[in-house]
């Protein structure tokens, strides 16, 4: 069975006016519209997207003087931490050797 093209061109503006007042009832049942959700979509007749997008990258919202400082001072303090840590754990090795002679002492005695 061979359609026309007119009989599917008007095949496909009733689907998408069926479509259309779909979706329209589904936004009342929600009390929802388009402008209300921050973004507008192709099916809505918007003709570019308003909204946040969620891929790719953010756009830059500083500097790039200031990101080079923020990265500075944040490695700077990362390596203060690490030091920290390692200073941490010596402590714990130190007592934990003094803490096993005394009980070798202890057992031995």
């Amino acid at each position: 069975m061979v359609k026309s093209k007119s009989n599917s061109n008007k095949m496909n503006a009733e689907f998408t006016e069926k479509l259309s007042s779909i979706v329209n009832n589904i936004h009342n049942s929600f009390n929802l519209s388009v402008n209300t959700l921050g973004f507008s979509s192709k099916y809505d007749g918007g003709s570019e997207i308003k909204g946040p997008s969620k891929r790719g990258r953010k756009p830059l919202l500083m500097d790039h003087a200031a990101k080079v400082q923020r990265c500075r001072q944040s490695a700077k303090d990362c390596r203060v931490r690490k030091k920290l840590r390692y200073q941490h754990l010596a402590n714990a090795v130190v007592n934990l050797e003094n803490e096993n002679l005394t009980l070798l002492e202890e057992y031995f005695a």
